[in-house]
């Protein structure tokens, strides 16, 4: 399993006598394009500084959520990623205001037939009808990408359309539209850099590529958030309503609505373009060594994340102003997210009751019996390419990749799953990676031992 790894480790370590004899100064960092204005105070004495950036008044986020949801989630996105915005539109099933800020019903427009016919429309009907305080007595229950049988889920396919036409109509002159959720964290700085490479007179569809089992068309996934340039924008609302029927019925047979607006969006000749750095997974999840289309993240800026919970979201908020104020114009690319904040968190020993997806880390393994988690550490330490190990139910697998992972919840009478990482090793592996940030052809490059598993196939 490892020794493609140990091929790459030695490369590496050759590239970083040669770059050690050549860069003699340190590390060269990719500058941003936007430097920061006068900080803010946050919760705990840190600073927060707002980007300031000809472009950042160019730039309308969009949110997109839902009556169940938003109470939760939205609060600490307004004290945190959302806090600096300029332009910032909500759109949900229910119109009423939240800490302030005007959220809008995406659906008021929508066929009143459709509406009323429709199964799925039966929370948005009940919305309508009682009010927010209607659904205290429900089985409803808040959107969630893993429940198909969730009503506020199968709601929310029908918003995305909806949404692209009641953002033109508020926001007609922008030139991006940055559509997100109530958990996706945007890094803002990152964002204002990734946008300055596009061309916004472009008709352009950015995001993380998705497929549709029963469909070839690649759509963005919503959750990881999704970019229409101001061309793209309008020619998909006025394609969609030279055949509204048409996707009013495509629509109803669908499961998702981001599928929906990537059918559209071909449909309307627009073509979708991939952004390796929106990711999917909430921080504690993104492998840095992802190898999407042959080139590594790690010397990347990540974007977005998703599926992050309101702790996580203030507690990356946190990291991320600290680290910027204490690095004036450097780019916080997935290098320094690992090292700094994932890094810090890793234990010295193995944890009970957590996952750190070592059984589901790229490149798969086939698991070692061994009987304790004990053994298991030995296994790793026995591997000089191991990074990282799970041991459940006398299954020991060990990864050649970082990820922190998540919690498991712990059932009565039966065994925790326990992690554990090599931190030595991470921050030696780190070191000798790093340098290839600075040479684009020493960066790693994908072999047959590491696959690209960075789209979703649903």
């Amino acid at each position: 399993m490892a020794t493609g790894f140990r091929r790459q480790q030695r490369r590496y370590k050759v590239l970083v006598i040669l770059l050690t004899n050549l860069l003699t100064f340190g590390y060269l960092f990719h500058s941003e394009n936007s430097r920061l204005s006068p900080s803010l105070d946050v919760p705990g004495g840190h600073e927060a500084p707002c980007p300031s950036s000809p472009n950042l008044d160019d730039i309308v986020v969009v949110m997109r959520t839902g009556a169940t949801e938003i109470h939760q989630k939205l609060p600490v996105q307004l004290d945190t990623t959302l806090r600096c915005l300029t332009d910032l539109l909500i759109f949900s099933d229910y119109e009423e205001t939240v800490r302030g800020q005007v959220v809008r019903n995406v659906l008021q427009h929508v066929n009143e037939t459709l509406v009323a016919r429709e199964p799925d429309f039966a929370i948005y009907r009940h919305l309508q009808q009682l009010g927010r305080e209607g659904l205290a007595n429900t089985t409803f229950e808040g959107s969630s990408a893993q429940g198909s049988d969730n009503p506020g889920w199968k709601l929310d396919r029908f918003k995305f359309l909806p949404m692209m036409e009641e953002t033109l109509r508020h926001r007609p002159n922008a030139m991006w539209y940055v559509f997100v959720e109530p958990d996706t964290y945007l890094l803002w700085p990152n964002l204002i850099d990734y946008l300055a490479t596009m061309d916004a007179s472009e008709a352009l569809y950015l995001g993380r590529r998705m497929y549709n089992l029963a469909s070839p068309v690649p759509f963005a996934y919503g959750g990881s958030g999704f970019i229409l340039s101001q061309p793209a924008l309008q020619r998909i609302v006025e394609h969609r309503n030279a055949y509204l029927d048409d996707y009013d019925r495509f629509t109803v047979k669908e499961w998702a609505g981001d599928f929906v607006l990537g059918k559209l969006a071909q449909d309307a000749g627009i073509p979708f373009k991939r952004a390796l750095s929106l990711q999917r997974e909430p921080v504690s999840e993104v492998d840095p060594l992802a190898l999407p289309e042959n080139q590594s993240l790690w010397c990347l800026a990540p974007v977005s994340y998703h599926h992050m919970h309101v702790d996580a979201i203030a507690d990356l908020y946190t990291f991320e102003q600290t680290w910027r104020r204490q690095n004036p114009g450097a780019q916080l690319q997935y290098r320094h997210i690992l090292r700094e904040y994932i890094v810090p968190k890793l234990s010295d020993d193995d944890v009970s009751g957590w996952d750190n997806l070592s059984s589901d880390t790229q490149p798969l393994g086939d698991a070692i019996p061994t009987d304790s988690a004990a053994d298991c550490r030995r296994q790793c330490q026995a591997n000089p390419d191991c990074l990282q190990y799970s041991h459940l139910h006398g299954d020991c697998h060990i990864a050649t990749r970082v990820r922190h992972g998540r919690k498991l919840p712990q059932e009565a009478g039966h065994e925790a799953m326990r992690s554990g990482w090599m931190r030595d090793r991470i921050l030696r592996f780190a070191d000798a990676i790093d340098m290839t940030c600075d040479d684009e052809d020493a960066r790693p490059e994908g072999n047959g031992n590491r696959g690209d598993v960075s789209d979703l196939i649903l």
